[in-house]
């Protein structure tokens, strides 16, 4: 049995060398390693982001998408750094039915109770504004009396009426069996406030108007302090019970009505966190807008930059090798350009261009590629002198192959370096036209989220998980450029080397 030797051609087997020892001089540096980790989690984070963020990045700009989330809470965790736990939204749904009595006009009658429980382990109240409990029942209109009332049991066993004796809504007379839903704000409603303020008083002999008084500082305040606006809150188990009164009078007796039924009870607890990044004014989850900005930027900055590289590397190579007049005018061009100043003119064909991603990238890479060009020029003035060129224009060699060939392969170190070194700076000028309101307005830039708390004054208002995350990913990302960068161009530019 004779065995076959595989021969790998000489130029794989060179470029295969070569990367090895590229990748041996880069492990050597610090700051490199540090920036490919760094960028390592951003690549991962942008190929995951559908499974870490499952919406449509479009979805960003649709307000009517988000309101049911709570509006300008700080994240879960914000609370660790108050030693404050606060309460996030949570929908208990979980309900139970029994048979209970109900005593009314001097008469005990059969009645329904309906109830739901739930723990309340926080050290701040909900939020009152988007507390909401919700009822949906059927009954016959045909029923003599149809009443309901709301009663909350605490964790210390104190019953607090919210709403007593109140008669069924009436809907569509003109249908024997009426669907009810009962959509009350327990903690923001004015008539809930004067039924407690008559209890308070009546119960502790304090005395509170109800257009002063907090709802909920009476049904969760703690012991002594109840109904008082610095009460800390009660925490444990908290029940929220129904009472259905529901009969016709026949004249063999009390009837109770067989199509009263209890379909849907839930109470929505609005929370003052919410998520590991929060919410902003508008009830956005900015965990998402942030995760989403992560594809994004790592998008408009490798393409960028790359175009931009191509663009400026070809440009000064063509004209340092064509020389003359040419080289010339397209030096003179390079100068004009570079003495523009790069973010006014941007803002300005902005403002004219409808703003998108696509036309950022191109605005941006229109504008980046001079510096490069010039190095482009200087090694093609150089080489195009040299033996290996001279015999390449003997054999009859083309000025296009001779370019693409024998020339720009020389500025491939310098190309790569550059690559890294664009990134950033192409990610910082969308941010920076974001952050102006001129950035792609479907879609959840870095910047954009900037721009929106600049607009809501996140910063005035302390909503620090706004403007933070984003301006610290900006900063991250860039960074992770700017070392490989760095380590890339120390590598491949002997000059730059550490002694």
């Amino acid at each position: 049995m004779t065995s076959k030797t595989v021969l790998i051609p000489k130029k794989r087997t060179l470029l295969i060398e070569r990367l090895r020892d590229f990748w041996y001089q880069y492990k050597k540096q610090k700051i490199g390693m540090v920036g490919l980790v760094l960028l390592s989690i951003f690549i991962i984070i942008a190929i995951l982001s559908p499974i870490i963020a499952p919406i449509n990045p479009y979805y960003w700009r649709l307000t009517e998408y988000w309101q049911n989330k709570p509006q300008s809470v700080p994240p879960v965790w914000a609370g660790m750094l108050t030693g404050k736990s606060l309460p996030p939204p949570e929908n208990i749904t979980s309900f139970s039915v029994v048979n209970a009595t109900w005593r009314y006009g001097g008469i005990t009658y059969p009645a329904i109770n309906a109830s739901l429980e739930f723990d309340y382990p926080y050290d701040d109240y909900p939020d009152p504004a988007s507390t909401v409990l919700k009822v949906s029942f059927t009954y016959s209109i045909s029923t003599t009396v149809h009443l309901y009332s709301i009663y909350v049991v605490r964790p210390d066993n104190i019953i607090v009426p919210l709403v007593e004796q109140k008669v069924f809504p009436q809907g569509n007379t003109t249908r024997e069996v009426q669907n009810v839903t009962l959509q009350l704000y327990l903690f923001n409603d004015l008539a809930i406030n004067q039924q407690l303020s008559t209890w308070l008083q009546a119960k502790y002999n304090k005395i509170i108007k109800s257009e002063n008084l907090r709802a909920l500082t009476v049904i969760m305040g703690e012991g002594s302090q109840i109904g008082e606006s610095n009460a800390p809150v009660l925490k444990g188990k908290y029940r929220i019970i129904i009472t259905f009164l529901d009969f016709s009078a026949e004249s063999s007796g009390i009837v109770p009505d067989p199509n009263f039924k209890v379909k849907i009870m839930n109470l929505l607890i609005g929370g003052k966190s919410y998520g590991l990044l929060g919410t902003d004014t508008l009830h956005r989850d900015l965990f998402y807008g942030i995760i989403w900005g992560v594809p994004i930027a790592l998008m408009i900055g490798i393409l960028t930059s790359v175009i931009t590289v191509v663009i400026g590397i070809l440009y000064g190579v063509v004209s340092g090798y064509i020389g003359g007049r040419i080289d010339e005018i397209m030096m003179r061009i390079v100068d004009i350009l570079i003495a523009i100043p790069k973010l006014p003119i941007l803002i300005m064909i902005a403002l004219v261009f409808k703003p998108s991603i696509w036309n950022i990238v191109f605005l941006i890479a229109a504008f980046g590629w001079m510096g490069i060009a010039r190095v482009g020029r200087s090694v093609a003035l150089q080489l195009k002198e040299v033996q290996f060129v001279e015999a390449a224009k003997a054999v009859g060699a083309s000025n296009s192959r001779i370019i693409l060939k024998h020339i720009t392969p020389h500025l491939t170190p310098y190309a790569f370096a550059n690559l890294a070194l664009g990134v950033p700076d192409a990610i910082l000028t969308e941010a920076s036209l974001s952050f102006l309101g001129l950035g792609d307005p479907t879609l959840p830039t870095w910047g954009s989220i900037l721009h929106d708390a600049e607009v809501y004054d996140a910063l005035g208002s302390s909503m620090w998980w706004w403007w933070i995350p984003p301006g610290l990913l900006i900063a991250l990302i860039s960074l992770s450029f700017v070392f490989i960068g760095h380590a890339i161009d120390e590598i491949l530019n002997p000059r730059l080397k550490r002694l």
